[in-house]
């Protein structure tokens, strides 16, 4: 079973157009992601992709609307 989370915020991406910070309108707290063909991955605070056994849990696939 798939999680669905939803945020509301401002979307910026960078001026190379790999990666996307979303910053969150509640708390103002910014989240990197590296743009892939129809998916976003989480990047951690430093801009590294995660890794080890739940890295696959911060990839967001595109959803069909």
């Amino acid at each position: 079973m798939k999680t669905v989370f939803e945020e509301t915020g401002a979307l910026q991406g960078t001026e190379d157009k790999s990666t996307v910070v979303l910053t969150n309108t509640k708390d103002s707290n910014a989240t990197l992601f590296k743009v892939g063909e129809n998916h976003l991955k989480q990047l951690d605070l430093e801009g590294r992709p995660n890794s080890g056994d739940m890295a696959e849990k911060y990839i967001l696939q595109k959803a069909a609307l």
